[in-house]
C-alpha cells in the first residue's frame, strides 16, 4: 500500500543504511554515531560512536545480525557487535585493502565496497586499480578480477589485463560478482572459479535479487532492463526519461522497485509479468548453475515505456462545485470541468516550480495559486457555460502580490468573504494584499503562523480565525490585529466525556486550570501538529483535526467548536486573561478510523476516508449537540453488534493503487458530497449518493447508492 511505517530521525548526516533480511532491524551510519533501529516502532536497539576519520560506504549484517559490517572511504572494514561494552568500531583485520607499495597510489579512496552473504568476503573497486575480493578471515587478496582475453572491448583501453569497475554486488546463492565496467558491459565473475561472462549493456546501478535468479541493471537515462541470471539475457526492460539512483526486488522477487528524481522525487512499485513467468520455471540455482544448467527460456524480452507526466501537485475545488483549479508539478495552473471534458490553462509560473498553493473566492470568480518558489498567480475568471469551458471561458490575469519574504517559504493563502482582500501566511509573518487597490494592506510577524489553519469566520465576515494545536486567535481581516486574546480549547486525554463537558469550564483560562488540576484533564498538546479544519454548513462549528507527522502511528484527535464562543468581544471576561472554551470530541471509535477527514455534509454528517481507503460518514446529531448550560456536550453512540460501530456507514472504496504519492492528501469533497481524487496527472469525480450505505456492519448486503466517476484528463 506504499503507507508510511515510521519516520526515523538519526539527527545528523547519513552515509550508509542498511536494513536487515527480515526487515525489522535498520542501520543508520551517521557522522558522529552509528545506530541501530527497530522497525516498525523506530526505536533505537543500540547507538555506537562513529568513526569520524572516515565516512562507510557500505553497512551489512552478519552473525545472526549481531554483528554489522562497514567498508569505509580510508580503505578499510570495521565492525561493531550488537551488545559490546567497547563503545567502538574495531578493525576486521588490520591488512584487509592493503595493497603492495607499488599499487598504493592506483589504489585510492573505493568507489564500491560489497560484502558476500555470509560475511566472509569483502569486495572492493576503485576508479585506478582493478576489482579485488579479499578474505575477511585472513585479511589475504584471494583474486583480482581480470576481464578475459577475446571479450568485446577496444583494444586500445585494455593495456593492464582489468578494466575499470564502477559497482557490483554479490549473488546471495551462488558468491558470483555482479557488476559493470565503465566503457559499457555488464558482467558476472566467481572469485573462486574464474568463471567470466559479460554482455554488452550500460549500467551505473545494479542489484540482485533474493533468490539469485535475477538481476536488475539501471541507466541515469531512465532504463530498467531485468536480466535472467544463469543464462544472462535480459527478459523485461522499463524505459523513462526520470533519473533513477535506486533499484530493490521485493522478498518474493515477483515485483521490482525503484527511486526516481524528476519533478517529482518518487518510489515505484513494478508488477512485470515477466517475473511471475519466470518464477514459475522452478529451476535452481546453485554455485555451479551457470557453467552447467540449460538456459530458462521464458520468451521474447518484454518492453514497457513509463508516460511522462507533470503530476498534480494542488487543487481547490470551485465553491459552486462546477469545476476544478489544479495545478502542476511543471508550474501549469489549469480549469478543469466537474464531467472531465475540458481543461483550460488559467496561467504558467515562469520559474516552472511546482504550484503548492490554490485558492477561490466564495463568488468563484477569483482564484489565486502560488509556487515553492513564493511567486503568485491572482487571476479573474468569468465562465458561461460551465460544461463547455473551453468556449465559454474568459480569464483576466490581476497584478499579483509583490512581497518581500526573505526566503520564507507561503504555507496558505485565503480570500476574504466578498473576495476583496487576500490573506498571505508565510513561515513567520502574515500579509493581508487588497485587490481593489492592488497594494499592501497589512503585515505582521506570526511565529506560529505556519501552524494554524486560517479560515475566514463563518458568520462576522469582517474576521479570521487562526486556528492553532491549543488555541483559537481571531484576527481583523482589514488591520490583521488581534480582536481579543487567544481562545484555548481543552486537550482531552483518556477522560470520560460527561466528566469533562459537564462542568463549567467557561470564563477565566487560569481559574478553570486549578479547578482541573486534581482531575488532571488539561494535558498540553504538541505545538507542531498539523491542524485541519472543517466548518459545519450551518455555520455553528467548525471540527478541529491534530494529527502529528507520523501518519501511521497517529490517529488524529478531533475538536468540536462552537462558533458563538468565537466572537471578537465577549462582555464581562477580562480581555487581559486567556479565555477557555469547552470543546466536544467524536468518540474514539470513529476517530481511530479516520485517515483522511475530507467534509461535514448537511445534517452534521462527517465524511471521511478510513484506512481500508472507503468512504464513510458518521452523523454527528446526539454526539455533539448544545447542552443546557450552553457548551457542547458529547455522548458515546450506543453499541449495536460486535464491533460497535454501527453509527457509521460505508459508502465506497478508493483502489490501492490510488494511494500512491501524495493524492490522499489532495483529495477532497464538494458541498453536494462528490469525491474528487487526483491521480498524477488526471482528476477522479465520484459522485454517489451519501444518503445510501453500500455496506453496513453486520450485514452482507452491498448497495450500489447510485455511484458515477468521470476522468478529468490533462489536455
Amino acid at each position: 500500500t506504499f503507507m508510511e511505517v515510521h519516520v526515523v530521525e538519526h539527527g545528523e548526516p547519513v552515509t550508509s543504511i542498511v536494513l536487515n533480511a527480515q526487515g525489522d532491524k535498520l542501520a543508520t551510519y551517521g557522522l558522529q554515531t552509528t545506530k541501530l533501529w527497530a522497525i516498525p516502532s523506530g526505536g533505537i536497539l543500540y547507538s555506537v560512536s562513529s568513526n569520524v576519520e572516515a565516512r562507510a560506504i557500505t553497512l551489512s549484517f552478519t552473525n545472526n545480525d549481531t554483528r554489522i559490517l562497514a567498508g569505509f572511504d580510508d580503505r578499510a572494514v570495521r565492525f561493531f557487535d550488537v551488545g559490546q561494552t567497547e563503545n567502538q568500531w574495531r578493525y576486521v583485520h588490520p591488512t584487509l585493502f592493503k595493497e603492495p607499495l607499488a599499487a598504493e597510489a592506483a589504489a585510492n579512496s573505493p568507489t564500491c565496497v560489497a560484502f558476500s552473504r555470509d560475511g566472509s568476503y569483502a569486495g572492493v573497486a576503485y576508479r585506478g586499480f582493478p576489482l579485488s575480493i579479499w578474505s575477511l578471515e585472513t585479511g589475504v587478496c584471494i583474486n583480482r578480477c581480470n576481464r578475459a582475453q577475446g571479450t568485446n572491448f577496444f583494444a586500445d583501453q585494455y593495456t593492464a589485463g582489468w578494466y575499470v569497475t564502477w559497482r557490483f554486488v554479490w549473488n546471495p546463492v551462488t558468491d558470483h560478482v555482479i557488476g559493470f565496467y565503465a566503457d559499457g558491459f555488464v558482467f558476472k565473475w566467481h572469485p573462486l572459479t574464474g568463471e567470466h561472462q559479460e554482455a554488452q549493456a550500460h549500467a551505473n546501478n545494479v542489484t540482485a535479487s533474493s533468490d539469485g535468479k535475477l538481476f536488475l541493471s539501471s541507466t541515469s537515462t531512465g532504463i530498467v532492463k531485468v536480466w535472467g541470471f544463469t543464462d544472462f539475457s535480459v527478459i523485461y526492460q522499463l524505459s523513462s526519461d526520470d533519473l533513477l539512483i535506486g533499484l530493490a526486488f521485493s522478498p518474493d522477487c515477483l515485483r521490482l522497485y525503484d527511486l526516481r528524481c524528476g519533478m517529482v522525487n518518487s518510489v515505484n512499485a513494478w508488477e512485470p509479468n515477466s517475473l511471475l513467468r519466470f518464477s514459475d520455471t522452478d529451476e535452481p540455482v546453485s554455485d555451479l548453475a551457470s557453467e552447467t544448467a540449460i538456459s530458462m527460456s521464458v520468451g521474447q524480452a518484454s518492453e514497457a515505456r513509463l508516460e511522462q507526466f507533470e503530476a498534480i501537485s494542488a487543487l481547490a475545488a470551485c465553491p459552486n462545485g462546477k469545476c476544478v483549479g489544479v495545478g502542476t508539478d511543471d508550474g501549469s495552473v489549469q480549469l478543469r470541468s466537474a464531467n472531465g471534458s475540458d481543461t483550460v490553462e488559467v496561467g504558467k509560473f515562469n520559474n516552472f516550480m511546482e504550484v503548492n498553493h490554490l485558492a477561490w473566492s466564495q463568488s468563484s470568480q477569483r482564484m489565486v495559486a502560488a509556487d515553492l518558489s513564493g511567486d503568485i498567480m491572482l487571476s479573474h475568471i468569468e465562465i458561461i457555460d460551465y460544461g463547455h469551458l473551453n468556449e465559454t471561458t474568459k480569464i483576466t490575469s490581476l497584478k499579483s502580490p509583490k512581497l518581500d519574504l526573505d526566503d520564507q517559504v507561503i504555507h496558505e493563502i485565503l480570500f476574504s468573504p466578498d473576495s476583496s482582500l487576500l490573506l498571505i501566511v508565510a513561515s513567520q509573518s502574515g500579509h493581508i494584499w487588497s485587490l481593489k487597490d492592488t497594494s499592501l494592506r497589512a503585515s505582521e510577524t506570526f511565529a506560529d503562523g505556519k501552524l494554524r489553519k486560517w479560515v475566514s469566520h463563518p458568520t462576522h465576515a469582517e474576521l479570521l480565525l487562526g486556528i492553532g494545536s491549543a488555541d483559537v486567535r481571531v484576527f481583523g481581516w482589514q488591520d490583521l490585529l488581534d480582536c481579543r486574546k487567544p481562545i484555548s480549547y481543552l486537550h482531552i486525554h483518556s477522560v470520560p466525556h460527561d466528566k469533562v463537558l459537564n462542568s463549567n469550564f467557561n470564563g477565566n483560562v487560569e481559574m478553570a486550570t486549578k479547578r482541573l488540576k486534581s482531575t488532571n484533564i488539561l494535558a498540553p498538546g504538541p505545538t507542531s501538529e498539523k491542524v485541519r479544519a472543517i466548518v459545519t454548513q450551518d455555520h455553528k462549528y467548525v471540527l478541529v483535526r491534530l494529527s502529528s507527522n507520523d501518519s501511521f502511528t497517529g490517529f488524529g484527535r478531533f475538536f468540536i467548536l462552537p462558533m458563538s464562543e468565537l466572537e471578537p468581544i465577549r462582555t464581562g471576561v477580562n480581555q487581559t486573561d486567556t479565555f477557555l472554551i469547552r470543546s466536544a470530541t467524536i468518540p474514539d471509535h470513529v476517530r481511530s478510523r479516520v485517515r483522511i477527514a475530507l467534509a461535514i455534509l448537511p445534517g452534521d454528517r462527517f465524511v471521511f476516508l478510513d484506512w481500508d481507503l472507503w468512504v464513510n460518514s458518521y452523523t454527528m446529531v446526539g454526539h455533539a449537540h448544545q447542552s443546557a448550560s450552553g457548551g457542547i456536550s458529547s455522548k458515546p453512540p450506543k453499541h449495536h453488534g460486535n464491533e460497535g460501530d454501527e453509527s457509521i456507514q460505508r459508502h465506497f472504496f478508493i483502489p490501492d493503487d490510488w494511494a500512491m504519492g501524495g493524492s490522499l492528501d489532495l483529495c477532497c469533497m464538494t458541498a453536494d458530497g462528490t469525491l474528487i481524487y487526483p491521480r498524477d496527472d488526471k482528476l477522479s469525480m465520484i459522485k454517489a449518493n451519501l444518503n445510501i450505505p453500500a455496506f453496513r456492519r453486520g450485514s452482507s448486503t452491498l448497495c450500489a447508492g447510485r455511484n458515477s466517476c468521470h476522468d478529468s484528463n490533462k489536455k
